[in-house]
């Protein structure tokens, strides 16, 4: 089966434009995936740190209320799937139900408290700067958040990265297979033309190209040949004129003994009719 230039040049460039859309559409979801990832994770860290900081004083005095309290309010957050409070022996002192979910991430974070604070202090410390050298391990938060809000935006952003690539894709198809058919294929056409008619005896036609690149160049070098061959050769309608003028009788035959040519003297002496 023959395959002309144009169509080779287009499938390498579409190949070439799906490879390269196929590795941009990659790198933009991998990209995007780390960035809602770590955003995520640091959504997580932060709720966690707040609720460890906020359940001190609930820790310190034994206020299971206050803790509940605080726990409720994180839970509220549509991602957080389970909290629960420990304190310093590691007995659960506040958990929730946990909930059925997968693709879970779990953030563990201490509850400390300043060491040898007053009674007097309690109702003062959120004030004070803490100290961390002076801190006191009291207990300990872990929350459980679901991933899953992060793989929906992930599945969709694929799909939109999959349908905007496949657009890009048919969009330099399109204009590269045009670009290619008016570049290459229309002069390779032109110049096939010239060829045959050069082939059937045509040495006085010529190429007319407007192009400023190697086809032009081409077409002048066959202009030139054409031009060249018109000087030195005859042509077939020349030398046959010729043959058929002659006075005396000529007869051409080919490799298998037939006639191909006779002219008007060979026919009136074999006595035939020119058809």
């Amino acid at each position: 089966m023959k395959v002309n230039i144009s169509t080779k040049l287009s499938v390498l460039i579409i190949c070439l434009i799906v490879v390269f859309g196929l590795l941009l559409g990659w790198f933009l979801v991998d990209r995007e995936t780390q960035i809602l990832s770590n955003e995520m994770e640091l959504r997580a860290r932060t709720i966690t740190r707040n609720l460890a900081f906020n359940s001190e004083y609930g820790m310190l005095v034994g206020d299971v209320e206050e803790l509940k309290r605080l726990v409720s309010g994180v839970m509220r957050e549509s991602d957080v799937v389970y909290v629960e409070l420990l304190d310093q022996l590691g007995t659960k002192v506040v958990r929730t139900d946990n909930l059925a979910a997968d693709n879970i991430l779990s953030i563990n974070e201490p509850i400390t408290t300043r060491q040898a604070i007053s009674s007097e202090d309690l109702l003062t410390m959120e004030l004070q700067d803490r100290d961390s050298e002076n801190e006191e391990v009291i207990g300990n938060v872990r929350l459980d958040i679901s991933r899953q809000g992060v793989i929906d935006k992930i599945t969709l952003l694929k799909k939109v990265v999959f349908l905007v690539i496949m657009l890009m894709v048919g969009i330099y198809t399109f204009v590269a297979y045009w670009g290619i058919g008016y570049l290459v294929s229309k002069p390779l056409d032109v110049l096939v033309t010239g060829i045959e008619k050069i082939r059937q005896g045509d040495l006085s036609h010529r190429i007319d190209l407007s192009s400023h690149d190697e086809m032009n160049d081409l077409a002048d070098s066959f202009n030139l040949m054409a031009r060249e061959l018109s000087q030195t050769l005859v042509t077939k309608d020349f030398v046959n004129s010729i043959i058929l003028s002659m006075m005396d009788s000529l007869l051409v035959l080919n490799t298998e003994g037939y006639i191909t040519i006779a002219n008007q003297a060979a026919l009136d002496m074999l006595g035939y009719e020119a058809r």
